[in-house]
């Protein structure tokens, strides 16, 4: 029998991305049942795949399934099949004999791994039974929570291709759905993600200041610079050669590792962490060819939940100072991520591997456009690495190099008007703009030892050691 891939047209597309936009299993349940059989094939084809509709080939003259999801037009065989059962949330449970009976047909139909999905669940002795039969891997449950989260992360992992369609360049199943909690086993460190899609709004001089100001408070403190510009590198050296670099400028030592390591496979995460200058600082560099190396803001769930874990490790600590090599190593009490402007595989992991986030904003007109790209992303990231918890922690947006004019104070009563509807609020502190800030990156770039918090009457430092105290009550981190 030829096939036929599945089309969809503009009425369809325009209904199932309203229930992309607000999913929730009671909201697929109302849909009618062949309806639903469209919308998980809409949802798979926004993955990336090619969608057969095959739900009226009963068996033996097809496959007795619902869908049949291949990897490209071309291929010759299925990578999977699926049956899509709408039932009623927290009611009608699937039990075993639904799960031997399409394990049953997967092997009729030809061996293919099934997702069985359904608005609802699955009753306890279904999962047994599904584990059961599941030597190969080729069974799979996804609920309608589970969908709920796939539709999240696929919402915010899509592209425009050649022909209009807004999907994953390559297919993305939802097997990380089937791991077990990514948050198990973790680090005592509290990681915050400093991030805006626009840029030239302080994200770099907010992560190294609260950074510092937060080592000021006898924090252990890792930055992580996700950034291949390296600014925040820059504005971190390693340690001075000698006591007397305290006293006068020093050349700066060659940092010979970064984060490119990790990036290429070659080297751990733990073991790229870099002494700096500051004390109770420690650095994960940066380099230029980060940008090579930037595979988009599109899905990579493997690699972004692999970094969100290797963030998390407890092997992730303070290494010992030179001379000290037996200390015992120390776990950090933060971890500060600065990403990139532009929507990027870095600005994904970071805001995957955070406990909360952070939006330096400048007060200027389209100040939103870079905070509502950043919430989507924050979203998607969320719905990928647990299943407890898909709200966005976002910990406020604070206001960067603040000049009291008129038309600033007129921007930053529209801003405190439209975000809580994203729902975002902005800090009470704000951070004004002062000259003694690029004195202070001139300064250690230069070689001395010198940091913002060292310019007296520093009005930024003020400001950003108010930012310290106010996120430190917000986290309420541990």
């Amino acid at each position: 029998m030829l096939r036929q891939m599945m089309t969809f047209d503009l009425d369809q597309v325009a209904r199932y991305e309203a229930l992309f936009a607000d999913p929730s299993p009671e909201a697929m349940y109302a849909l009618e049942p062949r309806a639903f059989e469209w919308f998980v094939a809409y949802v798979f084809f926004c993955a990336g795949y090619q969608v057969e509709y095959v739900a009226e080939q009963h068996f033996p003259d097809g496959p007795g399934v619902d869908l049949n999801l291949y990897g490209d037009e071309a291929a010759r065989r299925p990578v999977a099949r699926i049956e899509a059962r709408r039932y009623q949330p927290d009611h009608n449970l699937i039990d075993v004999r639904d799960i031997a009976a399409f394990w049953g047909m997967l092997q009729l139909a030809g061996g293919e791994p099934g997702y069985l999905i359904t608005t609802s669940d699955f009753n306890r002795n279904a999962r047994a039974a599904a584990q059961l039969e599941n030597a190969e891997g080729k069974l799979r449950l996804v609920n309608g929570e589970d969908l709920v989260r796939y539709i999240t992360y696929i919402r915010g992992s899509r592209i425009r291709d050649a022909h209009g369609n807004v999907r994953t360049p390559t297919p993305t199943p939802p097997d990380w759905l089937l791991s077990p909690p990514h948050n198990s086993a973790r680090s005592h460190a509290f990681a915050l993600t400093v991030t805006n899609n626009k840029g030239g709004v302080a994200k770099t001089t907010t992560t190294l200041n609260l950074g510092l100001a937060l080592a000021q408070r006898g924090k252990r403190v890792l930055l992580v610079d996700l950034d291949g510009q390296g600014s925040l590198t820059a504005d971190l050296p390693l340690p001075a050669p000698a006591a007397g670099a305290r006293r006068r400028p020093a050349p700066l030592p060659r940092r010979d590792v970064s984060l490119n390591s990790y990036f290429s496979g070659e080297a751990p995460l733990a073991s790229l962490v870099q002494p700096t200058r500051f004390e109770r600082v420690w650095l994960l560099p940066s380099h230029p060819e980060l940008h090579r190396m930037d595979t988009g803001g599109v899905a990579r769930p493997d690699a972004e939940l692999a970094f969100m874990q290797a963030i998390h490790s407890p092997e992730l600590v303070a290494p010992a100072p030179v001379g000290a090599e037996d200390a015992q190593p120390e776990p950090f009490d933060w971890i500060l991520i600065d990403t990139p402007s532009a929507q990027s595989f870095y600005t994904r992991i970071a805001l995957g591997a955070c406990d909360a986030a952070i939006i330096p904003i400048n007060v200027e007109a389209f100040a939103l456009n870079g905070i509502s790209g950043a919430f989507a992303t924050a979203k998607a990231m969320r719905a990928l690495v647990t299943r407890d918890d898909r709200t966005v922690r976002m910990l406020g947006c604070v206001i960067t190099r603040w000049k009291s004019t008129a038309n600033a104070r007129k921007e930053e009563a529209i801003l405190r008007t439209a975000l809580p509807q994203l729902p975002i609020s902005l800090f009470r502190t704000i951070i004004p703009y002062d000259e003694r800030i690029e004195q202070a990156h001139l300064a250690i770039t230069g070689g001395a030892m010198r940091n913002l918090f060292g310019f007296a009457a520093s009005i930024a430092a003020m400001g950003y050691n108010g930012l310290c105290d106010e996120m430190l009550e917000k986290a309420g981190a541990r």
